[in-house]
């Protein structure tokens, strides 16, 4: 629920609470006020009877309305007026409401009860015409309260939505910082001024983080290379004796892992800085068949039983170079771990493509194999960061990525 729509429910609740509770009071009120006027009314036609009955010399011969009795009573004395709501039949046989006083009073030396009537109709017909008109009104306010909430609201709230906005869809390598508008709100303002500052040190240290990634890896290529180039004159020289030659082919060894890693990392750096912006249409089994010719030599070596299935020829748009290689370090991958005589197996279809190999059963969690420099093999030349780079690729071309281990098969499944 959104910030607005709770802010407004609570309004709306405490509205309604108020609004109908109101109405009730109003309604009682009304009806209270109403009621005493007719009570005030019995009670004046009260004296002025009694005043016109003391001009009266037998009040017995006296023939009352049908809203006004009188009777003798033996014993009593003077009472105050006594209210009553009650029912009677009118003229038309139904029940109605009325008004009822009695009250005791003495002439001549004896009490008579008196009491005198008056109908709740025309009290009942004003209430009934106000109460309908009330909820009108109530529904009205409630309403215009509910217009005036959203438009206040949407109109108030609008800096923060544009911050929530900027944030969404905020991208380090393209936008930067996010700069500060001010308003006439001190809490936005103190928002949007500390989110600038923040993006502001986010933006310096990203630079500076990609800027020494960029000058340490090209600056690594050059040494590595010369140090290699040494070695292999070193290992083609007839003077050195087996023990040299095993250290120094230990340290060939070694640098040209130290140069795969360097290259897997030049690799993350450009991914992370999106330098591979620029799509085109590519066929994935044209792909998949010249990139596997090129390791016909290692397949060979280990004797792998191997095969392409085409299931749906299928065309996507992506980045060639970053799909080559991740096509490559899936084939390379599952290569380099298979068995001698093992089998490879690549299936193509409509919208995934699944590469599965034989291999050693996992000796690692395999939810940590996409992490850098995990790896479930003790192989000099594995570095680590294959699958790493794998997964990089994949969240970088907004492809999904699957492994799955059932026994000594592994299989990796890519969702275009």
């Amino acid at each position: 629920m959104k910030l607005i729509e709770k802010t407004n429910f609570y309004y709306l609740i405490y509205t309604f609470f108020i609004f109908a509770l109101g109405t009730l009071l109003f309604y009682f009120l009304v009806k209270k006020v109403l009621i005493d006027g007719v009570d005030e009314t019995l009670h004046l036609e009260k004296i002025q009877l009694i005043e016109n009955l003391g001009y009266e010399k037998d009040i017995h011969a006296l023939v009352p309305s049908e809203n006004i009795e009188i009777h003798v009573r033996s014993v009593g004395k003077p009472m105050p007026d006594a209210f009553a709501t009650i029912q009677i039949q009118n003229r038309e046989g139904e029940l109605a409401d009325y008004r009822q006083l009695t009250s005791v009073f003495k002439h001549d030396n004896e009490f008579y009860e008196i009491k005198l009537r008056q109908s709740l109709e025309e009290v009942e017909a004003l209430i009934a015409s106000i109460l309908p008109l009330e909820v009108v009104l109530f529904l009205m306010l409630l309403a215009g309260v509910l217009i005036i909430s959203r438009q206040v609201s949407g109109t108030v709230w609008r800096p923060f939505y544009e911050l929530l906005d900027q944030l969404r869809n905020y991208d380090l390598g393209q936008v930067g910082i996010i700069r500060y508008q001010p308003t006439n709100i001190n809490e936005f303002d103190a928002l949007g001024e500390g989110l600038e500052k923040m993006t502001v040190k986010i933006d310096r240290d990203f630079r500076s983080q990609k800027e020494f990634n960029e000058n340490s890896s090209h600056e690594l290529q050059t040494p590595i290379a010369i140090i290699k180039n040494k070695l292999e004159l070193l290992i083609q020289s007839q003077n050195m004796g087996e023990k040299e030659m095993q250290l120094a082919q230990s340290m060939f060894q070694a640098l040209r892992r130290l140069g795969t890693l360097n290259k897997g990392l030049i690799l993350l750096s450009k991914i992370d800085n999106a330098q591979y912006n620029d799509t085109q249409e590519i066929l994935p089994s044209q792909l998949i068949a010249q990139i596997l010719e090129n390791f016909e030599e290692s397949i060979a070596e280990k004797n792998i039983r191997h095969e392409i299935k085409i299931i749906d020829e299928v065309t996507i748009e992506t980045n060639l170079a970053l799909f080559e290689i991740l096509i490559v370090n899936l084939i390379s991958n599952a290569i380099k771990h298979n068995i001698e005589s093992g089998s490879l197996s690549i299936v193509l279809n409509e919208n995934k493509l699944t590469i599965s190999n034989t291999g050693v059963a996992m000796s690692i969690d395999p939810n940590t194999l996409f992490e850098r420099f995990k790896k479930n093999s003790e192989l000099e030349n594995a570095v680590g960061l294959g699958l790493s780079i794998v997964r990089k690729i994949c969240d970088y071309l907004h492809f999904e990525i699957n492994y799955q281990c059932i026994a000594t098969t592994h299989e990796i499944t890519v969702v275009f």
